[in-house]
């Protein structure tokens, strides 16, 4: 039976390395070209990546979720919010 994470219904399947590094390849690829854009398109790519990170973080306990948004490019100011867990703004896995 599947994991449901909101709206997301996640297959008890077991994604690898290779996974994870294609799909972040893909949405690197797909990255608006400023960092640090505030437009609705870098706004929604942001989301889709940390989406991405939630949701594979259930298809394999050794997921490195820091590691998949470095590959996925999300500039440094938003990896270091990830890593501090005291920060009352941190919002990665919480968009579900």
């Amino acid at each position: 039976m599947a994991k449901v994470t909101s709206r997301v219904d996640v297959p008890e399947v077991r994604m690898t390395r290779q996974h994870f590094q294609l799909i972040a390849d893909i949405l690197k690829a797909n990255k608006p070209n400023e960092v640090g854009d505030t437009t609705s398109f870098y706004i929604q790519w942001e989301g889709t990546v940390l989406r991405f990170a939630g949701v594979l973080a259930h298809t394999n306990p050794g997921f490195k979720k820091d590691k998949f948004l470095e590959a996925c490019g999300l500039p440094e100011d938003l990896l270091k919010l990830e890593e501090t867990e005291s920060n009352p703004t941190k919002y990665v896995g919480t968009l579900f």
